[in-house]
């Protein structure tokens, strides 16, 4: 709510407060989330992904789906296809649609150096950059 300003006025600080406070596995990833794209905080990746890697834990399905991302492309920190494939099968368990196909794709190419350059691109869009480029396919 107070992330996004529903109802309320946009306040990053009371946001982060509450979150931490509330530890849950939502509110980890979106912990994990601010940390990641600096919104209200020094961005910080370190910060991000160990709150990615908590949420991913308790079951958050975005959470684990983010973290497959990092460790499939390696950025910030070690890549670890392994690891990958374990967060991405649970994300798709719990229906995440994007972690199925990345997973799919992932058991076909995994040795194809042009697939895995693709990857780390993707894991670099952004949510609205997503949406964007979801409205274009569908023209």
């Amino acid at each position: 709510m107070y992330r996004e300003g529903w109802g309320v006025k946009r306040d990053y600080a009371k946001a982060i407060e509450l979150f931490e406070q509330s530890g849950d596995d939502h509110a980890l990833s979106n912990l994990g989330y601010m940390y990641q794209t600096g919104q209200g905080v020094k961005q910080d990746s370190e910060k991000a992904y160990f709150y990615y890697i908590q949420a991913a834990e308790k079951g958050d399905n975005n959470a684990q789906y983010n973290i497959a991302m990092v460790f499939l492309s390696g950025q910030g920190m070690e890549r670890n296809l392994d690891l990958a494939e374990h967060y991405l099968k649970a994300a798709t368990a719990q229906g995440n649609e994007e972690a199925a196909v990345i997973l799919t794709e992932l058991r076909k190419y995994t040795c194809q150096p042009s697939y895995l350059s693709m990857l780390r691109v993707r894991a670099q869009i952004t949510p609205a950059q997503r949406v964007l480029l979801q409205a274009f396919r569908d023209l």
